[in-house]
Formats: structure tokens, sequence, C-alpha cells
């Protein structure tokens, strides 16, 4: 029939014929879309968004299209029938290949209304977020709170929609969804309300400001409230009056938002249901308190979202004619004739129909909302002209919710939510506090839901033994919610590794971009700070300094929140304080460690760089201990020992290649590698020489970790380590940090025996896992006999019963006055063996992995001067032993004196100028292995000057500070001051 249509048209000349090919092209894409291969929306947006991906343009695929038909039809006057077969395999390729861009869309977008869709998990994130505002609203009948307004913050992919969404099936609430963005290459579930985005959202045209004045947004935000207030109650008083509802009946009030929920929200995305199972109300009492119908007919029930559609349309069109109209609200001009109403003006004009909506509740407990998703689209005037109308309904059960990730963290719960009224300036008697932001969503989620919960605790537990394959499947259900998306499946064509169909690429574009990794892979990386270190993050539990005080500019921890996955912990109430971490992510901190282990060398040097930047500017806190340093030693350490070993079977990172099989077979730089070739990289050939014992136990033990995690218990003798936790960590392929009271040791690796190298198809014994202990210490008074403070790490740490593969114990001394590594073993309890490492290193003989490297090991870093440049801060600055006050002041840049903050701020500068300029001094004699009294005393004399101007500020007062006697090195008193004078005249020195 194609061939018969374009034959036909061929008779009537060129402008019919390539009519007739283009309007082919269009039914192909037609049939196309039914195959679900391109996206269904015109071409002109389907190849207007394509390029960046490497797709022809509109005006490329019409002008090839128009030369290859002219060509093929009229060439001759012989046109043969093969002529027409090539034009139609010329025009379905031209399809075809301008559609290949979207495929991937369409795949991932179906992906993610399927996932969407899926029933809702975090049941305890809901009743949370219910019981916060059930709280906080009791609170609003008093002074204290400014409005009801409630933040929902936290990091992309932990629940934030499908939590409100889920929490309009136990209130009454309307959700809509402000995402401003038309590129169709985005896929993002629900989709946006464009008609409420257009009409509410707004961006000033100024550069230096919003072109739009305070009185116009407050009136543009007060029309789309009283329209919603208006409308929502007539829709409510219909729905109770079909469904038959007595709304007195307390069972019948718990049904009723549920009802709501079901006839806006089903269908919002194809397949979703708000209701998956009955409510808790549907109970055997309430369904025999009444044998009415309480649910409306199904059969006279509109299609999927048309009565949320219609609801949207109605508030539109009653918002739009009330922003019009000059009796919203009553009429009040000032002696000039202007009319400027104020918030309290319009708050009492919307009352009315609040009102109703109490009232519909017939006394029962409940709240109304509305929840606005992509908050910041909004503006920043039209956020506070909302915040200030809520403020006037604080007594009428209503709550505004916000939800927002990807922008600025405090243009929600910081300095410009508290400049929009003067009662929440701090400093004013009628100063009134913010609702707190709501972050509480859980990870892990789908790791505890059965039957994977039972599985799971069954391995761990020792219970059950599966291969090491099936230990992989439990990854993607680790951490947020995001990972265990089906729709990472569809990138089908990404390059690179791949886990059980999910390419590890995609994985780290969500926590970077495109364009960073590419920068990434150069051969100088060139990114900033903030994507390397987002990617470094993911490997080590770097101490991000929040933001303290009052800041107008956005912070580093808010660029690290709102584009790079980390996860908010605590915003203090004025939203002067932000707290962040790095949860256990492993499916991430995999797709992180691939990058890194393609070139360590690169990427680690670069990584280095960069944290001793960021440490000198203090926006990384880097201990006190040095565990930070070591984290980092050993991250590096064992991704250049799976370089060495398996080499030759990772591509280089410019050499990336599709892999298009569907295999769930991980690379092998990505499962594990001996802890020999470990050490060898960290700590250099020298524990193994002579040591036949320690060559022998670690080439039988095995290290698979990619990232690290902070254990909330401290484990001692009498308490130790259950092996539960080794399980679990060899599961979730981390390493830990012991808490912050953990005695005798900092860190731990877990490691399994195992003759020859553990394949995938192996099953695991948690039997045969053991612990790799590791201390760090900085200060010179740990300075012991290094075999007697090893001699029970291992056993009071761990119950060396349960233990029978042996343990190894490593003790580092960043500090150690004369560089040098000793070995030594012992027998525990039940002749287990115990194996101890002493490593002592310093600012000018750092650990082997920075170093030059040697034959064995596979290389250092090409930054190794920076990695000095941190060992040196760990032993320099922060080993000052001063008291706790002014220790929290150096390591959290709290750059304030409550009598002068100047002073203050000016001291720290100078004292810390002048422990460089020492370090310095230092420095010179740094090859020299033993330095002289006076020269160690170089850096203590700006350390004691900078802890005595900090302590005692210059207007602190006249009082001069009582005189000591000092002890020098034999024990006896020094001279006094005119002692030393007298001394000095004698020998004839002038004394000045």
């Amino acid at each position: 029939m194609v061939r018969q249509r374009l034959s036909d048209c061929q008779r009537y000349g060129k402008e019919l014929y390539v009519a007739e090919v283009q309007q082919l092209l269009r039914e192909l894409e037609t049939l196309c879309t039914l195959m679900q291969t391109v996206p269904p929306y015109p071409w002109s947006k389907a190849i207007k968004a394509g390029n960046a991906a490497g797709s022809k343009v509109k005006y490329e695929v019409d002008v090839a299209l128009s030369q290859e038909v002219w060509h093929l039809a009229f060439s001759d006057d012989n046109r043969q029938a093969k002529e027409i077969e090539a034009i139609i395999e010329l025009a379905t390729e031209l399809a075809v290949q301008s559609a290949r861009p979207s495929l991937r869309y369409n795949r991932a977008q179906g992906a993610v209304y399927q996932d969407f869709a899926r029933e809702f998990e975090d049941l305890g994130a809901i009743d949370d977020l219910q019981r916060m505002l059930h709280d906080y609203n009791i609170e609003m009948n008093g002074e204290e709170l400014y409005a009801p307004v409630l933040v929902v913050l936290q990091s992309s992919g932990t629940g934030k929609t499908r939590t409100v969404l889920q929490l309009c099936t136990q209130e009454l609430g309307l959700y809509t969804c402000l995402r401003p963005s038309d590129d169709p290459r985005v896929v993002s579930a629900p989709p946006a309300d464009r008609a409420v985005t257009t009409f509410l959202s707004h961006k000033g045209s100024s550069i230096l400001g919003p072109d739009e004045s305070i009185e116009a947004a407050t009136r543009t935000m007060a029309a789309w409230l009283s329209a919603f207030f208006e409308i929502f109650a007539d829709y409510c008083e219909g729905v109770v009056k079909k469904s038959k509802l007595n709304i007195s009946c307390q069972a019948d009030w718990s049904r009723f938002p549920a009802i709501i929920a079901e006839e806006l929200y089903d269908g919002i995305t194809p397949g979703f249901h708000a209701i998956r199972t009955p409510t808790p109300s549907r109970s055997s009492h309430a369904s025999n308190s009444s044998d009415k119908s309480v649910v409306i007919d199904d059969s006279r029930r509109p299609g999927p979202s048309t009565v949320r559609e219609r609801l949207l349309s109605q508030i539109l069109a009653r918002a739009t004619g009330l922003k019009a109209s000059r009796a919203f609200p009553t009429r009040n001009t000032d002696s000039a004739g202007h009319f400027d109403p104020s918030a309290e003006t319009y708050a009492f004009h919307m009352a009315g129909a609040l009102k109703r909506l109490k009232e519909i509740r017939k006394g029962m407990r409940g709240l109304t909302f509305v929840a606005f998703d992509e908050a910041l689209s909004l503006g920043r005037l039209r956020l506070e002209a909302l915040r200030r109308l809520a403020s006037h309904l604080r007594k009428l059960d209503f709550w505004v919710l916000l939800l927002d990730t990807n922008n600025k963290v405090s243009e929600l719960t910081g300095e410009s939510a508290r400049l929009a009224s003067t009662r929440l300036d701090t400093s004013s008697n009628r100063y009134r506090r913010l609702v707190p932001p709501f972050h509480i969503l859980r990870t892990d989620i789908f790791l505890q839901s059965e039957p994977i919960r039972s599985k799971y605790l069954q391995v761990v537990g020792g219970n059950r033994q599966v291969s090491h394959m099936e230990c992989l499947r439990f990854i993607p259900k680790m951490g947020r919610p995001l990972w265990n998306d089906s729709s990472w499946e569809g990138f089908q064509d990404e390059k690179g590794s791949r886990l059980f169909r999910i390419p590890l690429q995609a994985i780290l574009e969500k926590l970077l971009s495109e364009h960073s990794i590419a920068s990434l892979t150069r051969r100088t990386p060139d990114s900033p700070a903030a994507q390397l270190i987002a990617l470094t993050n993911q490997r080590l539990p770097l101490n991000i300094v929040g933001i303290q005080g009052l800041h107008s500019a956005p912070s580093f921890v808010e660029t690290q929140i709102a584009h790079h996955l980390r996860v908010v912990v605590a915003v203090e109430v004025d939203g002067t304080g932000i707290r962040s971490w790095i949860p256990s992510e492993p499916l991430l901190s995999m797709a992180a460690a691939d990058l890194f282990r393609r070139d360590p060398q690169r990427m680690w040097g670069a990584a280095v760089d960069t944290i001793a930047r960021l440490a000198k500017s203090h926006d990384l806190n880097l201990g006190e201990s040095g565990e930070e340093y070591v984290r980092t030693a050993i991250s590096a350490a064992v991704d250049f020992a799976f370089h060495k070993c398996y080499r030759s079977d990772i591509p280089g990172i410019e050499d990336l290649d599709p892999r298009q099989e569907d295999s769930i077979d991980l690379p092998d730089h990505l499962f594990v590698v001996s802890v020999r070739d470990w050490l060898i990289q960290l700590l250099g050939p020298e524990p193994f020489a002579d040591n036949p014992e320690l060559d022998a136990w670690s080439s039988r033990r095995w290290i698979n970790f990619t990232h690290f995690g902070v254990l909330g218990q401290a484990f001692k003798e009498g308490t130790p380590l259950p092996r539960t936790h080794l399980a679990e960590a060899w599961v979730r392929q981390i390493a830990f940090t012991g808490s912050i009271t953990q005695p005798k040791w900092d860190l731990l690796v877990v490691c399994l025996e195992s003759d020859d190298r553990p394949k995938l198809e192996d099953l695991l014994d948690t039997r045969k896992l053991c612990p790799i202990l590791i201390q760090v210490k900085n200060r010179d008074e740990h300075r012991p006999s290094p075999l007697a403070r090893l001699e029970d790490l291992g056993a009071s740490a761990y119950n060396s019963e349960e233990c029978p593969t042996g343990v190894l114990s490593i003790y580092i001394s960043l500090a150690a006055a004369s560089p040098k590594i000793e070995y030594a073993t012992r027998t525990l309890r039940g002749n287990v063996k115990s194996l101890s490492i002493y490593v002592g290193c310093n600012e000018h003989h750092p650990l082997g992995i920075f170093r030059q490297p040697s034959e064995a090991q596979s290389g250092g870093f090409s930054s190794h001067k920076a990695a000095q440049s941190l060992l040196g801060r760990w032993t320099g600055l922060f080993k000052i032993d001063i008291d706790d006050h002014v220790g929290h002041f150096l390591r959290n840049r709290f750059y304030f004196h409550a009598n002068n903050p100047e002073h203050t701020a000016q001291v720290v500068n100078d004292a810390v100028s002048s422990t460089n300029d020492a370090t310095q001094a230092v420095s010179k004699h740094s090859t020299q292995e033993n330095l002289t009294q006076a020269e160690r005393n170089a850096g203590n004399v700006a350390e004691k000057s900078l802890k005595r101007k900090i302590l005692e500020p210059e207007n602190a007062g006249s009082k001069k500070p009582k005189k000591r006697k000092t002890v020098g090195r034999a024990g006896q008193a020094e001279p006094d001051k005119k002692a030393k004078k007298k001394a000095k005249a004698n020998a004839g020195v002038t004394g000045k």
C-alpha cells in the first residue's frame, strides 16, 4: 500500500511526492510510538531536545530527506520499483535514527511510572510526618510559631513525593507539582501541572532582583489559595453527599480522606493507586457499624485523574478571576486612591471558605493541606507571600507543605524565610520561630520489606548459605529507594560496568552530571571541588563543615545536598544551622569505586589535592587523630591493588565500551582483592620482608570494601563485636569506623579466608570472616613500646574464640620520632593467632601509599606533596593541646569572640600564618631523620602563641598574668628575666 501511494504521487510532481513521503514519516512515527520506540509527542519537540545526545535536528532531517527523495524519484524518466523500496527504506531509517535519542527516554519514563506505581513501603515516614503536623498544629494555638508551613526537605530519591501523596490518604490534601522544565529528556513522576506552574511560578527578568513587587506576589498567591479553599470545599461537600458518609462518625470520617485520595490521585501516573490495601479504618468493626455504601459507584466514577484535572482547572479559573477582580478583597483605598491590601486583609477574605473545610469534619481531628512540589519555582517573593498569608490562618487547621531538593536549602529554611517578617527577627520582642523542616525519610526500606528481610537476616546470621552473586542482589535494595528502581535497566546503551543490568555510569550521572564525569576522566581533571568531593564522599566519610550562623551566599554543604545526594541530618529551627552526612549506599559507592579503579593515580591525586585545599579553607574538618588521613590511605591502597592485579581487564576511562549483554557478573576490579596486595600498596613491601607468616596469612585473606560506615556502639572485652556485623560488612562492601567512645581501635576492615580467589558462584561462609583492626594516633605521648601497645588490641575488641582464622592488628603512629615498621605474633585463647604490625610515620616520611612507589607497588600519587601537606595538618595545627572550647572553635570555624570578634579573627589568621612560617622553617630540614631540639621547638612557638592569643584577647583587661617559672629538660627551674638580663650584660650583650 505504501509503494502504491508513492507511485501515484510521483505522477503529480515533486511537491506532492515530497509531502507524501513526509506524511509517511509521520505515520511511521505513530507506528513506532505504538511499538514503544519513540515518545508520544511531536517531532519538533523530540528532535529539538536530542541534539546534545547526538540526534539530527529537524531541519537536517528534512533537507537530507528532500535531497534523497528528489534524487531517487526524478533522476530519470524510468522509475523502477527498487527506487520506491529504497525511498521507503530511507524514510524508515531516517525516522528511526532521528528517534534513537528518544528511545532511552521512553524506556526510562515508562519504568519511572512503573516504579512510582509500586506499593509504598516507608509507612513509618507517613506516621512521623502526620504526627509532626498534628503536634505543631496544637502549638499553632499559641504565639511561638510563625506560620503553618512545613518544608519536606531531603536529598533526591529519598521518597518525598510518595510520602506526601500517601499522606493524602490520611488527611485532606491537594498535591500539585510545579516542575518548570519542559525538556523531554527529563524523566519524572508525577508529571508537572503545567497550568498551575504557569500561574504560580515567577522568574524575575532583572539580574539584580525580581521584577515583581511584593504586593503583586501576595495578590497572586492569595487569589490561588482563596480559589483552592472555595473549590476544594465544594468538592469535599459533594463527595460527602455522593458517598453517603456520616462524617460525625469516627469510622466514616477516617475513610473520607482515602476516598478523596482515590478520586484525585488514582491514575496520576499510569497504574498508580493511592490505596492498595485496606486502610486501618476498614476493619471488621467499621464494616459492621453501617450497612450503607460509602464508596462511589465505580461505573459512574470518572476516568483516572480526570477529577483532579477538572478540580485544578476550576481552581485556576476562579483564581484568575479573583486576581483580576477589583473586589478582591474588599476594596480599601488610601488618601491618594491607591489600593494596597495587606496579607491580613486577604487572609480575612479567604478565611470563610477555609472555615467551611473545617466544618466539614464536624469536630473530628484532622487537617487540610496543600502541597507544592518543586516549591522554589514559586520564586523568593511568592514564597515569602505564601508564608505571610499562612501566618494569618494559623488557627484554622490548615497547612502548607513545600517540597524541593535541587536548589538552595536555605531559600526554604534560612535567611530569606526569616527576613519575610519582622516577627521572625530574633531581636524583636514579638519573635516567633519557624516550624523546623521534616527530613526523616528512611534508607534500606526495600531491604526491610518481606521476604527480602527474612532472607537477609538468615544470610548475615549464618543460618543460610548463599553465593556471592546472591549477596550482590541485596545491594540495589540498600540506601535510598531510588537505587531499587527498574528504570535503571532502561539505560541499555550506557557505557561501562553493570550490576544486574544496572549501568554504574548512569548511577554516577545521578550523583554528578554527564559533563562532570567527562571532566573527571580527562588527563588533567578540572572539575570543581564540589563534584570531586561528592565522588570522594562515596568512598570516605568526609566531615564537611555545616552551615553555621547567618549567611547569604550558597555554602559548600548546600551544594552537596542540592546536587550531589548528601543527606540532611538536622536543620535548626531558625535556619541558621544545617548538618548533613553520607549514608551507606553500596551501589553508589560501587559506581564511584569503578571510576577510581580505572585510573587510581589520576583520580586519587586529584582527590587528595582537593581535600588538602578544602581543609585549608575550613570547608572540611579533618579531625584530630588522623583517621581521615588513614581512611584516605587505605581506600586509595585498595584501588591501587585492584588496578595492579586486574589492570589488563580494566578498560581505561577514555576507552569505555558499551556492554550490551545482560550479564549479572561484576568485573574483577569490583569484587575482591587479597589483603597482601592491599598491604603492599598501603605500607610498601617492608612488612613482608623475612615474614613468611604474615605473607601466608594475608595471601589467603580477601577484602571487598568500597566505602566506610560508622558503628553506633562501642565494642570491648565483655561485649565483643557480633559476627553478624562482619557478615553485614561483607554483604554491604563496607569498612567500619569505630564510635567516638570505641577503645583500642579506630577502623575495622573485614576479610574472608579462602585458599584461592573467591568466585561469584562460591557460597559465602560467614564463619571464615575475620577483622583487621587499625588504631591511629598522632600525638607524641602515644609512642609506647609498639608491640606492647598491640598485645591486647585484637582480643579486647573481638572475641578471639569466634575468630578461628586469626586477627590482624595494625597500629599507625602519625607522629613517630623515627619512622619504622615492626611485626609480632602471639597466640590468643583457643589457639588463635594474633598478628600485629606497628607503623611509624611522620610528615616527612608518610605512609607507603603516599611515597614514591616501589616495584611491588603499582604507582603512587602524582600529588604526594599534597598528601604530605595533609599529614602535616594533622601533626601540626590540630595537635594543639588546648581546652575543649577552643578545640571546638578551631574545628568548626567559629571565628567569633564575645568581646571583640574582629580581634579574634585577626588573631587566628596571624597565628595560623606564623604556624605556617614555622612549619616551612622546619621543612627545610626534611632530609634529616632527627631534628634538633631547637628545630622541633620552632613550630611550638606559634602553637603556644595561638593558644595564648585566643584565650587572652587584647581587650580582656589590664591585669597582668601571674608569672610562672618553667622547668627545663633537666628538671631545674630556668632563670627569670632579671637573671637573664644580668647574664647578658656580663657577657657584653646590650639586652635589647
